[in-house]
């Protein structure tokens, strides 16, 4: 039982970093969108690197929440 709760509190943590790396990087990228003119089109690179970090803060968040979900069954 002690073993699950501390892979838990570890998958926690790795998400809650993801989840924060990720959200550091979409602020980067947000901030080149805001500098650009709105009548340029968007480069592909800037958008694929916005996307991949979406989807990697989703993936944080998810390993987030389900870890804190199995710890509460746990107890």
């Amino acid at each position: 039982m002690n073993k699950w709760i501390i892979i838990t509190f570890i998958a926690t943590v790795l998400g809650l970093i993801l989840m924060l790396v990720s959200f550091i990087e979409i602020r980067k990228i947000s901030k080149k969108l805001d500098q650009m003119d709105e009548t340029e089109i968007v480069p592909e690179n800037i958008m694929l690197n916005l996307i991949k970090n979406q989807k990697l803060e989703v993936l944080g968040i998810s390993i987030t929440a389900i870890s804190g979900l199995i710890r509460v069954f746990l107890r």
